[in-house]
């Protein structure tokens, strides 16, 4: 909110006239009169300054910004007084001076943010009055207001401790909250995504504790739980208060969001990243390769041409070397060709019910996987697909973007996009495009389904990706890095 000084109160005293003409009404040619003059009468206002003040600590709906004593008034028909800051914020005020909380602190954030600090604005007050017919401006020499807008205490950092890291007070350090590179008071919002066991309990500890090497001091700035332990709430207020741990109740993995201008949480469920290795594929259990696409948090599937045994396992457990087998989904019956079949880990592999295009699906719930054939043996076959959007000004034929073909049908491609829109889209051009079936965003999504009739445009924040996309289904998956 600003408030220009216009003073257009005075505006009438300059106009002695006007005339009709031809081309309607206008103002006459003022007449020179010595009293129509707004004299400025430097020295007749004296403000003294003010402590300090703390927005937070104002109880009343508004608080003084100084004292002021005006001379030569006793006359006046008219006074007013109006306040400005930095030469671009002005308020009209009465003689008290005392202006609302709610403008100072609008003031305060749109000039500085919302951070807590104290913050120095010039400040004059200007008196307009009119004595004995004639307009005078009073002005005060230039004082300092000093406020402090209302925030809560929010850390530069924070991490999550519980289960999940066994809450170990050196091990939580891993599981840091992502946060953008704005201020904290202008993006309050961290997150992070990570692996729960069933009755996962959970903390957070800010980096202020970090810094003091204090992990677990409580207080206004120290550790954030809920107000009831094993409060399993999927969302609900942080309190710093003898703070309780919070539960997930189910295993799986999870985004967790807080908001810390508001002190608020909330924790979604999501689908985990399962790879497939295999005949088609590769027998590598430390390689992030062949990404299933999930069709919910325990559902995942994959479309391309089968023959030959699979198995698959969570990206979470790959990378250590052939220890990883021990976690790998397959079926009780090695080779098994069924179209149906239970899953299994640390068990026989799943083969193709015959050579073909299949759709491969498994419910990591219901622990159970099926085959479907594709109506269509000979699906459509595109030279290339790309990734297009505003982060490369929606140039369709960049070779930069491309993605590579990993199966037939199944692409990939590691980018790092800046915040906007995007599609899909084939053989370079736009003749063939995928978009999102309805409003895509990626921030609260990674994965989904997209169209190739006339396809919405798909909304994804800046970051690093593992982008995955099949061109059958138009299944995608967006894997921040």
């Amino acid at each position: 909110m600003k408030k220009l000084a216009y003073l257009s109160v005075f505006a009438g005293l300059f106009l002695t006239g006007c005339i009709a003409g031809d081309y309607g009404i206008k103002p006459a040619d003022p007449q020179m009169n010595e009293q129509d003059e707004i004299l400025t009468l430097a020295g007749a206002v004296s403000v003294a300054e003010v402590a300090a003040i703390d927005l937070a600590a104002v109880e009343a709906d508004s608080v003084a910004v100084g004292t002021v004593t005006v001379t030569g008034l006793d006359a006046a028909d008219d006074v007013k007084y109006y306040v400005t800051f930095d030469d671009v914020y002005e308020f009209e005020v009465a003689s008290d001076l005392e202006l609302s909380v709610r403008e100072l602190q609008a003031m305060v954030e749109d000039a500085y943010g919302k951070r807590p600090e104290n913050r120095t604005f010039e400040t004059v007050v200007k008196v307009n009055a009119i004595v004995d017919g004639t307009a005078l401006l009073y002005e005060s020499e230039a004082f300092d207001v000093v406020l402090k807008p209302e925030a809560p205490f929010i850390s530069s950092a924070y991490y999550l401790i519980g289960n999940m890291n066994g809450w170990s007070e050196t091990d939580f350090l891993d599981y840091k909250f992502k946060h953008s590179d704005k201020d904290v008071y202008e993006d309050p919002v961290f997150t992070i995504t990570f692996t729960a066991d069933a009755d996962c309990y959970w903390k957070i500890i800010p980096q202020s504790n970090v810094d003091a090497g204090k992990v677990w001091d409580e207080g206004t700035t120290g550790v954030l739980g809920v107000a009831v332990d094993g409060d399993s709430a999927a969302e609900g207020t942080l309190v710093t208060t003898k703070p309780q741990a919070g539960k997930i109740t189910e295993a799986g993995m999870y985004m967790m969001t807080i908001n810390m201008m508001d002190y608020t949480y909330s924790i979604k469920a999501l689908a985990a990243e399962y790879y497939l290795v295999g005949d088609n594929f590769a027998w590598d259990v430390n390689t992030k390769t062949h990404l299933m696409y999930a069709e919910s948090a325990t559902v995942q599937s994959y479309t391309g041409k089968f023959d030959g045994n699979l198995k698959f396992i969570n990206g979470n457990d790959m990378g250590q070397g052939d220890a990883g087998w021990a976690f790998t989904y397959g079926t009780p019956t090695d080779g098994d060709t069924s179209v149906s079949g239970v899953l299994k880990q640390n068990a026989g592999a799943i083969h193709s019910p015959e050579a073909g295009y299949f759709t491969f699906k498994a419910d990591l719930d219901a622990m159970t996987y099926t085959w479907t054939r594709l109506d269509n043996q000979n699906p459509t076959e595109y030279t290339t697909i790309g990734l297009v959007g505003e982060f490369c000004g929606w140039n369709q034929a960049s070779d930069d973007n491309q993605m590579t073909q990993l199966t037939p049908h199944n692409w990939y491609k590691s980018i790092t996009l800046t915040d906007g829109k995007l599609k899909f889209n084939a053989n370079k051009e736009w003749t063939i495009s995928w978009g999102g079936e309805t409003d895509l965003n990626i921030g609260d999504n990674n994965y989904g389904v997209t169209t190739t009739a006339n396809g919405k445009d798909m909304y994804v924040p800046a970051g690093t990706y593992d982008v995955f996309f099949n061109d059958i289904t138009g299944r995608f998956v967006f894997v921040s890095k």
